[in-house]
């Protein structure tokens, strides 16, 4: 096949067409001129084109350089410009009038086009697959409305969850195959792993031992149980027999009958310890991982041991260790073809759960939509689909197609298949660098050789004819570049786009003109660097280079077009966070501000790991180690000290305790994004983060977590399921847009950035001071199935392979590592406009030079005449059949031979550190403030409630009282034992805490209690929004807890409206147009005053804690659980689910008291009272206390039930008490006199 230069104006429209384009060749500019060729050759429509490409960044760039194309295009054929921009369409319409078109033909097409681009299919490949499916949702079963999840981490480990408790957990296999599994670490989150894999690899051919298909655990018994024989046999022989075996060993290896070199006394005193261990278990399969040790007192060993001539040692323990090995391993070998046969099950049966969660939730995920499409398109029952499809879309452009996958390409494949519609291909396999996201440049290669019209972009428009010879040198040395086949690197030649003009007469010898300058590491007498001296004295280096240019620009003598070069021209390429932090110190320490780009996952940034301790307390403030951990976290600000002081400053952690616990109501009732909200403004989070060093970026992953909480947060029904989906995304490496790292600020600063994330764009100076660096990485993923290529195909292999194929794979996996990493490196040195640094040469790693010898920089210039494979495994010649590499100085000079090769090169040593700084005058950089408020506010005002009043809190909006601070922690039991009429689903067992009390008092929200019929709906409604979660400390089992905690709470409801209550109040006989529910209140704005509402109490004898707050004026609010008329008269409810203990006389009056006393709830009535008693003053015109005003219920609603009496005949669990009017005049006049002020208005 012939490969021929790209010509957009003259290629063929029709067929599939390959484009392959270098780095800087304009491959968007000729994807907007087929676009353009498309709407006026084959009049085409918008909506006729199909657009795709990977990213949504990628699709917003595409679809507005074609629209500005065609808008250019119309407005010169409207005589409304002057030309058309670009020669392209100049000469394109040029020959369109040549053929006989004319301007209002093209111009009605082009306005047509520029109108309706909204409509324009232009799709990421996921949003293509989601247009094609809704062509068939019928046919394909699709839901219309389905949720898109960028992550489906949850269900994943839901799904796996179901399989191992219905298939693994409960004592399901034998202790043989259970220890198997737990030592072959197979667990829940390894199968999540092992699933995932094959999601991402549908088509990946999956090899399984022979036996996986009919290996059963059962089966290994009949082993075991010979196990088990022997093991008796040979320890029966041991104990009697193991002195004359130990002297017989170690006289054989006196006397030189053992071989010295595998027998000498350690090793068998160590195997005899071994046998020793072993026997004293008395349990056959401890043998199992273990018969190694042992190995020495083998027979076999013995005979391959024993020099020639000898006689080898006899003894009947002898011939039993070998036997105990025998069947060690036969039991081995069955225990892991078990496995691999569960392992293989899993991942079907898993695979189809998987599909079914999705399909009742009706949510899909990204890779899903790419799968439904393949499927529907293969599917037997709807051959029409793909006929379907391509009239949708007649024509097709495909960008980044080296970002392909098997997956895509097959669809891609099934759609447009032999037809003559125009498919074009778009991409570069030099820059083929996503393998973590999947693509795979083997399907690029493999789309490659079936296709016969194959077409190369020559002209790189990006870079200056210097910088363009001098990557094209640097690339042209080794013929195998690249190390993959078919992968040949092709020099491109200058184009002809106008590039800004730079002027640098800031070096020592006036203008600098090469436009690619190497700095070599050092070499001394001791020879090469270490790596951490090399590593320092790159990134100086750099930080120095770039404070040169910058005050070169300051100065005058660097500029581009005339202006000053700053520190927004600027960019530094690095490969991970950790390199990007360097870098950013070294440039900080001269002055310098610079900016960070990463692909890597906010979910993995260190601020994460704080939020992650503040939600934590947020959610359970009352857990005080939690509640510390989330304090001394930075976003917070305490150190050690400070913590230490906190947890002996009682007043102090009340109040912190306090503020956490209206955090956590917040977001109960409005929301996760709201809470964190609050906390970061009253904490002063944003502000102590921005004084760090690095608090730009901090502050942005900060508010990037938060709005990714605030998002999922809306699908959460409660806050521990929203903690647990925090969690599996801080574990898991899903890497989608949405959760890569944000730019954390637009301002002209250095730019520092992972090679990935600098794809696609370009600088005026380039620096890539770390490429050196060939710290290895292990190739491919630990476990189980080794993932590899076989040619084209992707394997995932289960099988144990012999050493030989081990190695070639291992090879393989090695190579394709090493050419990724090369293609990043062309990305990487491929991104300069005018100058490009990079760092070179070979360092030493503990005293040795060879990991540095064989760097993939080192095989650009030094690696010709190597195969890649012998490249990446040669060492420094000490084996004979290793190959040699060459020496350091060597390199050295290859490096130095590239100015030869090219005068745009220049090969210079490392500069050493001059700490060059740059002054403080760089107005681009600097920084605005806000205005400093320097008015005073009162701070005495303050919005309260009850809660804030008891708790010594100051600023609190109420939203409820319900059991805020109730411990968590088990109640002790009377007795020791739980009582034995407990049935299994008393309400004495309902989960205790916060959460758990707002679902209770949720059950008596929504029930009518004159209707029975109501109640169970009320449960199941209350547990929905409150899901509880429960654990070892239940007698009932996780899987069942939802329908025990339904039936407690209904049984507790039943109860409570059943028992009489003092005053002969029924609550059954209670109508809803009779009752208000969480009734609100809030009460005018009064001082207030610790010292007066403590007299007032004392005065009355009222026992409850002494207040302790700050003179304040205050709104006083809260809501009520309940009021309700009966009998003419209104009465004061609140449900309290505090959970006192098991029995009855657990809820007896003196412990009823306890709990009224202790927490404060005497003073909760009387302000509830007090709101009560005006708010009737102002609605009843002849309003009397003593007359309708009937008194005060508190509840306990764990120990209300009809059966259980106290002596006294009044019933458990029930507190009531009406205060005197003499107490509630005196607390009226306290918080106001209202009631006095309103009748004195009347009269």
């Amino acid at each position: 096949m012939k490969e021929n230069e790209f010509d957009v104006l003259s290629c063929p429209l029709d067929g599939w067409t390959l484009v392959e384009a270098s780095a800087g060749t304009g491959k968007t500019w000729n994807i907007g001129g087929l676009y353009l060729r498309f709407l006026l050759e084959k009049r085409l429509e918008v909506k006729d084109i199909l657009v795709v490409t990977f990213t949504r960044a990628a699709t917003d760039e595409l679809r507005d350089r074609i629209r500005n194309r065609i808008a250019a295009a119309l407005a010169y054929l409207e005589r409304r410009g002057i030309s058309t921009g670009d020669e392209f369409t100049s000469a394109l319409l040029e020959r369109l009038f040549a053929e006989g078109r004319t301007h209002e033909d093209m111009a009605g097409i082009l306005r047509l086009a520029f109108c309706s681009f909204d409509q324009a299919a232009i799709f990421t490949i996921h949003s293509f697959c989601q247009r094609a499916l809704a062509l068939s949702a019928f046919s394909s079963g699709q839901a219309f409305a389905v949720k898109a999840e960028t992550d489906d981490s949850e269900l994943v480990q839901e799904a796996v969850n179901d399989f191992w408790r219905r298939h693994v957990a409960g004592g399901r296999f034998s202790p043989a195959f259970s220890g198997w599994l737990e030592q072959k670490r197979f667990t829940p989150d390894r199968l999540a792993t092992q699933l995932r894999q094959h999601l991402k690899k549908p088509l990946a051919t999956v090899k399984w031992p022979d036996t996986a298909d009919t290996a059963q655990a059962e089966t290994v018994q009949e082993t075991i149980g010979r196990l088990e024989t022997v093991f008796a046999e040979a320890s029966a022989c041991w104990t009697a027999e193991k002195e004359t075996v130990m002297t017989l060993l170690k006289e054989k290896c006196a006397d030189g009958t053992l071989n010295k070199t595998s027998y000498r006394i350690p090793y068998i005193d160590s195997a005899a310890a071994a046998f020793d261990r072993l026997f004293a278990t008395g349990d056959a399969l401890a043998m199992i991982g273990e018969k190694d040790k042992t190995g020495h007192m083998t027979a076999s060993k013995l005979a391959k041991s024993t020099r020639k001539n000898r006689e080898m040692p006899q003894h009947p323990f002898f011939r039993l260790a070998e036997m105990l090995a025998e069947t060690c391993r036969e039991v081995e070998t069955e225990l892991e073809a078990a496995r691999y046969g569960l392992l293989k099950r899993f991942l079907a049966e898993a695979g189809d759960s998987l599909k079914e969660k999705k399909r009742e939730r009706r949510t899909i995920a990204f890779d899903d939509m790419l799968g439904n499409l393949y499927e529907a398109l293969h599917d037997p029952d709807m051959p029409w689909l793909a006929e379907a499809v391509r009239k949708h879309f007649p024509a097709a452009l495909i960008d980044e197609f080296q970002d392909t996958d098997p997956l895509q390409y097959a669809i891609f494949s099934a759609i447009y298949g032999e037809s003559d519609k125009p498919v074009f291909l778009v991409g570069d396999p030099k820059q083929a660098i996503y393998s973590f996201r999947n693509a795979d440049l083997h399907t690029y290669l493999a789309a490659r050789k079936r296709l016969d019209a194959r077409f190369t972009l020559m002209e790189n428009h990006r870079s200056v004819p210097g910088l363009i010879d001098a990557c094209n040198t640097l690339f042209s040395v080794n013929e195998r570049a690249f190390m993959q086949d078919g992968l040949d690197f092709v020099p491109v030649r200058s184009g002809n786009r106008a590039l800004p003009h730079l002027r640098d007469e800031s070096g020592n010898a006036g203008k600098e003109t090469e436009s690619m300058r190497i700095w070599m590491l050092p070499e001394t007498e001791n020879g090469p660097p270490a790596r951490s001296d090399a590593l320092r004295q790159s990134v100086e280096a750099v930080a120095d280079e770039i404070a040169r240019l910058i005050q070169a620009g300051r100065n005058g003598t660097c500029t581009l077009d005339g202006r000053p070069v700053s520190a927004g021209d600027m960019a530094v390429l690095v490969r991970s966070h950790n390199e990007a932090a360097l870098i950013r110190e070294a440039l900080a320490n001269r002055g310098i501000g610079s900016v960070s780009f990463s692909q890597d996952s906010v979910f993995h940034s260190r601020e994460a790991q704080e939020l992650e301790c503040v939600l934590h307390a947020m959610m359970t403030p009352e857990d005080e180690p939690l509640l510390m951990a989330a304090v001394s976290t930075e976003m917070m600000g305490l150190d050690s000290v400070a913590v230490e002081a906190l947890a002996d400053d009682e007043a102090g952690l009340s109040g912190l305790l306090e503020r956490f616990g209206q955090y956590r109501r917040a977001w109960l009732g409005h929301g996760a994004g709201y809470a964190l909200r609050w906390l970061f403004d009253r904490e002063k989070v944003v502000a102590r983060l921005l004084a760090l060093p690095d608090g730009e970026r901090r502050v942005t992953n900060l508010r990037h977590l938060a709005e990714l909480v605030s998002r999922e947060d809306e699908s959460k029904s409660a806050p521990d399921s929203l903690m647990r989906w925090y969690t599996l995304q801080r574990e898991n490496d899903h890497r989608a847009e949405e959760v890569e790292l944000r730019l954390e600020t637009d301002r002209n600063l250095v730019q520092v950035m992972t090679m990935h994330r600098s794809k696609g764009l370009e600088f005026p100076f380039v620096f890539c001071p770390l490429l050196w660096d060939n710290q290895p990485k292990n190739a491919g993923r630990g476990g189980d199935g080794i993932e590899y290529h076989d040619g084209d195909e992707t394997v995932i292999d289960y099988r144990p392979l012999s050493e030989t194929d081990g190695q070639i794979v291992k090879k393989r996996m090695n190579t394709e590592q090493a050419a990724e990493m090369m293609r990043l490196i062309y990305v990487a040195l491929t991104r300069a406009i005018h100058r490009c640094y990079l760092v070179a040469g070979c360092y030493t790693f503990r005293n040795n030079a060879t990991q540095s010898r064989k760097s993939l920089l080192n095989w650009l210039v030094a690696g010709n005449g190597f195969s890649p494979e012998d490249w990446l495994s040669g060492n420094n010649g000490k084996k004979a059949e290793t190959v040699l590499l060459p020496e350091t100085g060597e390199i050295g000079d290859a490096w130095k031979a590239l100015e030869a090769r090219s005068p745009h090169i220049r090969v210079i040593g490392l500069p050493s550190p001059v700490y060059r700084t740059v002054g403080e005058n760089d107005k681009e950089t600097e920084i605005l403030s806000a205005r400093t408020f320097a008015k005073t506010l009162d701070i005495r005002w303050r919005m309260n409630s009850f809660s804030g009043l008891i708790r010594n809190a100051v600023d609190e909006t109420e939203t409820g009282d319900h059991d805020e601070r109730i411990a968590t922690g088990e109640t002790p039991v009377s007795g020791g034992e739980l009582p034995a009429f407990l049935k299994e689903d008393d309400i004495l067992l309902f989960p205790k805490g916060t959460y758990a009390g707002s679902c209770l008092h949720a059950v008596f929200e929504h029930a009518d209690f004159t209707d029975r019929t109501t109640w169970e709906a009320a449960a199941r409604t209350a547990l929905s929004r409150y899901p509880q979660e429960v654990d070892g400390r239940f007698p009932f089992r996780p899987e069942t807890a939802g329908d025990a905690c339904q039936s407690m709470a209904l049984d507790m409801l039943e109860n409570v409206m059943a028992t009489p209550l003092p005053g002969g109040i029924m609550l059954n006989t209670v109508e809803n147009g009779h009752k208000l529910v969480e009734w609100p209140f809030c009460l005018s704005s009064v001082p207030l005053s610790a010292g007066k509402m403590n007299r007032l109490a004392k005065r009355f004898g009222y026992a409850v804690p002494q207040l302790v707050f700050d003179d304040m004026t205050a709104y006083l609010n809260g809501f009520v659980d309940l009021v309700f008329e009966a009998d003419g008269r209104f009465w004061l409810l609140d449900w309290k689910s505090n959970h006192l203990g098991y029995r009855q006389e657990d809820y007896c009056t003196a412990r009823i008291d306890q709990a009224m006393t202790e927490h404060g709830y005497h003073w909760q009535y009387l302000l509830y009272t007090v709101a009560l008693h005006r708010y009737l003053a102002s609605r009843m015109p002849k309003y009397d206390y003593d007359r309708h005003f009937g008194g005060v219920f508190y509840l306990f609603v764990r120990g209300v039930r009809p059966a259980w009496r106290q002596a006294d005949g009044s019933p458990s669990g029930v507190f009531f008490h009406k205060p005197g009017r003499h107490v509630i005049e005196a607390a009226d006049r306290l918080f106001g006199q209202q009631v006095r002020a309103q009748k004195e208005k009347k009269a």
